[in-house]
């Protein structure tokens, strides 16, 4: 089989129903869900079992993305409901009622956006998704966690600005 490309983590034919498969499990398997939800970092996620099912079913990634999975699967842990069709960005922006302020606001946003690497943006993103009330879809999400990159970044905050404009907070 050949190698993924990782820019297309969570929305291509491959990963889908994985990702879909590994997170409806966590929800029979409170425990799991549990245990990763308590990882400080990723090294503790890697500890875990669960992290391991989804990293065995993902063959087609090699070793050198371990980490990014790790990032993927304890990120995904927090999500309660998956609520397709809305990318991450937009939703970070999009207010819950007319004229609410955005659950993300610009100045946790802009220090998202400063993450460098997946050890630095785990707990952001984890910090977000409590934000979002749990509520995302697993899809732009598990991209985001997967891919966290300059290219990324830049794309996030397109669709963050495209659905909140005037938040300069």
């Amino acid at each position: 089989m050949s190698k993924q490309s990782f820019f297309e983590f969570g929305y291509d034919d491959a990963t889908r129903p994985v990702v879909k498969d590994w997170w409806l499990e966590l929800e029979d398997n409170r425990g799991d869900r549990a245990r990763l939800r308590r990882c400080a970092n990723l090294t503790e996620v890697v500890f875990e079992p669960a992290y391991h099912r989804l990293r065995i079913d993902l063959p087609m990634f090699s070793e050198r993305e371990d980490i990014r999975i790790a990032a993927v699967a304890g990120v995904l842990s927090h999500v309660r409901d998956h609520q397709p069709g809305l990318a991450f960005a937009a939703q970070m922006a999009q207010p819950k009622a007319a004229g609410g302020r955005t659950p993300v606001s610009g100045l946790r946003f802009r220090r998202l956006l400063k993450c460098r690497d997946h050890a630095e943006v785990f707990p952001a993103l984890i910090r977000i998704v409590k934000l979002l009330g749990r509520d995302v879809d697993i899809y732009s999400l598990a991209h985001t966690a997967f891919r966290w990159d300059d290219q990324l970044r830049k794309q996030l905050a397109y669709g963050y600005y495209a659905a909140a404009p005037g938040d300069e907070q």
